[in-house]
């Protein structure tokens, strides 16, 4: 398994953490600075330690990603900033991010 301080492995817990955010009602941004979510995870052919082909485990999420109306996927995005109160209320010092295209 990818250790914490590889891409992979913070890519695919973003894509899950989202799923279940989404799920509880939250609104999600997913950022990715690439064209599409996924990243490095989806190049792999199998994942240690059950030897799985990775998109069979990816692709569901891939999927579910897309399709949950609380989760706006944002491609080619970086996070610059975020202001505001966490776990505000909407409308109560909501907070605002800040994105520009990435390089």
């Amino acid at each position: 398994m990818a250790g914490p301080n590889s891409p992979a492995f913070w890519r695919f817990r973003g894509i899950q953490s989202s799923l279940e955010l989404a799920d509880a009602g939250f609104k999600v941004y997913l950022l990715d600075e690439g064209p599409a979510i996924g990243g490095v995870v989806a190049m792999l052919d199998k994942t240690f330690p059950t030897n799985d082909c990775s998109m069979c485990i990816l692709s569901p999420k891939l999927v579910g990603a897309g399709r949950r109306q609380n989760i706006e996927l944002e491609n080619y995005s970086e996070l610059l900033g975020l202001e505001g109160e966490p776990w505000a209320v909407q409308g109560e010092d909501t907070p605002e991010a800040a994105l520009r295209p990435a390089r």
